[in-house]
């Protein structure tokens, strides 16, 4: 069906978003979502984010990938991070917009 090349790229562009092919199979799309949301403010965002935040994101990620901690995200902890990168993108958003008007 796929040649090994296709894989390859495949996994290559899961682990670029923080996530694996086991991912996919123990977690929910929200959840996946959310992941990739905390990894990409943590990692070109970060100087938009307060230090709890960081450290909000920080141990997000980090229980997303525990089998055991996985289970005890509950959805308002989900949607709280897609809230925040919602707002980050919305602020970069108007930011770049006023740049350019100038």
């Amino acid at each position: 069906m796929h040649d090994k090349a296709h894989e390859q790229r495949i996994d290559v562009w899961l682990r670029a978003e923080g996530l694996s092919r086991a991912a996919l199979a123990w977690a929910d799309a929200e959840l996946l979502h959310a992941v990739r949301v905390a990894r990409r403010l943590l990692d070109h965002s970060v100087v938009l984010l307060d230090a709890g935040q960081q450290s909000q994101l920080a141990g997000f990620v980090r229980r997303s990938h525990n089998r055991r901690l996985r289970g005890a995200i509950s959805k308002a902890e989900i949607y709280a991070v897609l809230t925040l990168g919602k707002k980050i993108n919305r602020h970069t958003y108007r930011h770049n917009r006023a740049s350019k008007r100038r």
